[in-house]
C-alpha cells in the first residue's frame, strides 16, 4: 500500500509539472517588443501575434517574405509600430499603388481596421511598405 501511495504521489507531481509547463509561454511565444529604429509588423491587432521587423527601404511582400513563425506577410498584417524617426508608408498593392494606403508617423502605431476610407488600411491587405 505504501508503494502505491508513493507512486501515485510521484505521478501526480509529474503530471502537475507537465501541465504547468504546457500553459507557460516560451520565450518564442512571448510578444516581441519593437526596438528603437525598427518598424514592426504584427499578424494580429494591438501589436500581437507573430512579427516581421523592417529597418529601411521599399519592399513588396512577395512570397519570400514571412513573419517569424513562417506565415506569409502578404495580406496577413493587422498592426504596425514605427519606432523610427521617419514616416512609414504602407499600401494594399505592390509598389504602393493600392487604393487603400496609410502613413504611420514616426514613433506611432496603427491597427489595420480600415473604415472603407482611403488612407486607412483594412485588416489583412498590406502588400507594400516604404520606410523613410
Amino acid at each position: 500500500m505504501k508503494k502505491r501511495t508513493i507512486l501515485g504521489s510521484a505521478l501526480g507531481a509529474v503530471l502537475a509539472i507537465a501541465g504547468s509547463m504546457a500553459v507557460m509561454p516560451t520565450a518564442a511565444q512571448a510578444a516581441y517588443t519593437c526596438q528603437n529604429n525598427e518598424v514592426c509588423i504584427f499578424s494580429d491587432y494591438d501589436l500581437r501575434g507573430t512579427v516581421l521587423v523592417v529597418y529601411s527601404g521599399a519592399h513588396n511582400f512577395t512570397s519570400n517574405w514571412h513573419f517569424f513563425n513562417g506565415l506569409a506577410v502578404n495580406d496577413n498584417a493587422s498592426s504596425i509600430i514605427n519606432n523610427t524617426g521617419r514616416g512609414v508608408f504602407v499600401s494594399e498593392d505592390f509598389d504602393g499603388k493600392g487604393y487603400y494606403n496609410a502613413t504611420i508617423k514616426a514613433h506611432s502605431q496603427m491597427n489595420f481596421k480600415g473604415r472603407e476610407q482611403k488612407f486607412e488600411l483594412p485588416n489583412d491587405v498590406m502588400s507594400y511598405i516604404r520606410v523613410g
